[in-house]
């Protein structure tokens, strides 16, 4: 993986989005959950994506982003992995299942105390309005 990031660096990319495979990745498509679920059954997880992305700032300088879903993060231990991804280099976190009220109120702190940019993505929404 760490070879492949680095090639993308060179031909110009900006930022790298890493997924982080889940076993019910209901929310994505055929694709990715097709390739979350080969990722785990090959022994996937978080642990060993940062133990893989451990010198990647050694050899990479683009942004790196990490997304997937709120659950393996809480398995991990939020506070932990805030921790790892600042020790990695890690610059920011996508968490579409993390309601932004919760993540204010609960986790903020420890993304704060991190330097760790949480990214929400924002859904296309229809007006409220009354009915009489």
């Amino acid at each position: 993986m760490v070879d492949i990031i680095k090639s993308l660096e060179k031909s110009g990319v900006d930022m790298i989005e890493i997924g982080m495979p889940f076993s019910d990745p209901l929310a994505d498509g055929p694709v990715i959950q097709n390739s979350s679920s080969k990722a785990l059954k090959n022994g996937m997880s978080i642990k060993l994506l940062f133990e893989q992305l451990k010198d990647i700032r050694k050899e990479v300088k683009i942004p790196l982003l990490l997304m997937g879903y709120i659950n393996p993060v809480f398995q991990f231990g939020i506070e932990n992995f805030c921790k790892k991804c600042r020790e990695i280099g890690i610059d920011g976190v996508i968490l579409p299942d993390l309601p932004m009220d919760e993540y204010q109120q609960n986790y903020q702190k420890y993304f704060d105390e991190c330097d760790l940019r949480f990214i929400f993505l924002i859904t296309p929404q229809p007006a409220l309005t009354e009915f009489a």
